[in-house]
């Protein structure tokens, strides 16, 4: 064999070796893209397992839960109308010629029936009456902003701006 085969031989050889090295490499790199193609759907799979037991146990928790709540809120409204029924009871026992703030009838008739003095020509005579009437109005103002708490509450926005409209015609006559 002449020096020139012996090179072309271990060229060769060479080449095959490269190429059964990258052969090796390629089917080494398919195994390892298949390992974690395999690996992400079993964790998918996992992730899709615990987020359906988790759906149903959530279910489960939520119609048991719906039962107490809907108990809890009955159980609201009715202490809610032992303490409106007390409230309304404490008001009749004062006897008090304010209206009641949560009547919109009786405050607007309150309104109706509010004078002014129409001889300011004596001025000590007319101020307690005046400063009566003022403090009246104050009083069935404050009752009214209390209303307007439980309005905000319940986010009645129709009830709430009718309570500032009825203050401000009630302490400055406009609304």
């Amino acid at each position: 064999m002449t020096k020139a085969q012996r090179k072309a031989l271990e060229a060769q050889r060479l080449a095959e070796e490269a190429a059964a090295a990258a052969e090796v490499e390629r089917i080494r790199l398919e195994e390892e893209e298949r390992k974690r193609l395999e690996e992400e759907a079993r964790l998918a799979e996992e992730k899709r397992l615990r987020e359906a037991a988790e759906a149903a146990r959530l279910a489960v928790e939520r119609k048991s839960d719906e039962a107490y709540f809907l108990r809890q809120a009955r159980e609201l409204s009715e202490l809610n109308e032992k303490v409106q029924k007390q409230r309304e009871w404490e008001e009749y026992l004062q006897a008090t010629p304010l209206p009641d703030p949560q009547n919109e009838a009786a405050l607007n008739t309150y309104l109706s029936l509010r004078k002014e003095p129409e001889d300011f020509s004596n001025p000590p005579k007319v101020l307690p009456g005046v400063m009566q009437a003022c403090d009246e109005s104050e009083a069935v103002v404050g009752a009214t902003d209390k209303v307007m708490g439980a309005a905000c509450e319940v986010v009645n926005a129709e009830k709430i701006e009718w309570c500032k409209e009825f203050a401000c015609v009630l302490r400055y006559g406009t609304p």
